[in-house]
C-alpha cells in the first residue's frame, strides 16, 4: 500500500497527470504479482527529474559534458551529493587504503 500511497500523493500534488494515474491505477493491484503492464505504467511517471521524497527540492542535473549541478542552491543541501560518493567509493585507490574489494561499488535502497 505504501506504492499506492505514493502515487496518490505525486497526483495530489501535481507530479504526475490525471491519465498517468488512470493508467497506473488500471494496470495495478500494488502488489507482488503485478507484471509488464504495471511496470510500463509506473515507469511513465519515474522518468521526470523530481525528488519523490521532497517534490519540491532542488534535484541533480546531468550536464551534456557529464558534469552534475543542482537545480537551485539551498544552503547545506546537494542533491547530486549521492554521485559524488559512488564516484569516491569506485576509486580503486580508496578501495586499497579502506582494504576493501576492488569492485563495483553501489548504494543499497
Amino acid at each position: 500500500m505504501n506504492t499506492k500511497g505514493v502515487i496518490d500523493f505525486l497526483w495530489s500534488h501535481a507530479v504526475i497527470s490525471d491519465e498517468v494515474l488512470a493508467n497506473i491505477t488500471k494496470n495495478c493491484n500494488f502488489s507482488l504479482s503485478d507484471g509488464k503492464a504495471c511496470s510500463d505504467a509506473m515507469a511513465t511517471y519515474d522518468s521526470a527529474n523530481v525528488d519523490p521524497f521532497d517534490i519540491y527540492g532542488p534535484v541533480c542535473i546531468v550536464a551534456p559534458d557529464g558534469t552534475y549541478y543542482p537545480s537551485r542552491d539551498v544552503p547545506a543541501y546537494d542533491p547530486c551529493s549521492g554521485y559524488y560518493v559512488d564516484a569516491y567509493l569506485n576509486d580503486p585507490e580508496v578501495q586499497k587504503a579502506l582494504h576493501a574489494r576492488t569492485i563495483k561499488w553501489s548504494g543499497c535502497t
